[in-house]
């Protein structure tokens, strides 16, 4: 005997499904989009483009060359790393494994916008 029994299902990409619980009779309102993120991706995406800008604003948007650009994504490396420090608690790992994990973040920053 299954616990759950779907009463309602409504939708493609963006599901809303009503679910009853029938060992307590207690109804269950279930909403899934297609995206697995969410906010959440549009928020990372905002730090790292706000750490490439402080580095294109510091050259005062006139200096693109590959040294500005290379500096540009290994600081969104460490704006992201900084905020994941927090929301996925990597503040709780051992520092050297934080200063590891740091130092492949530069190292593929530095190779995915310059030698790439």
């Amino acid at each position: 005997m299954d616990r759950f029994e779907r009463l309602y299902s409504q939708g493609v990409l963006d599901v809303m499904e009503i679910w009853l619980d029938t060992v307590t009779g207690v109804q269950y309102l279930y909403h899934r989009s297609g995206n697995s993120g969410g906010l959440t991706v549009v928020l990372t995406g905002i730090i790292q483009g706000a750490g490439a800008e402080v580095v294109f604003a510091l050259f005062r948007y006139k200096k693109w060359t590959l040294g500005s650009l290379t500096l540009g994504a290994m600081l969104s490396a460490v704006f992201i790393f900084c905020y994941e420090l927090y929301y996925l608690n990597y503040i709780a790992l051992a520092p050297g494994l934080l200063a590891g994990q740091l130092a492949v973040r530069l190292v593929s920053a530095f190779v995915f916008s310059g030698l790439i």
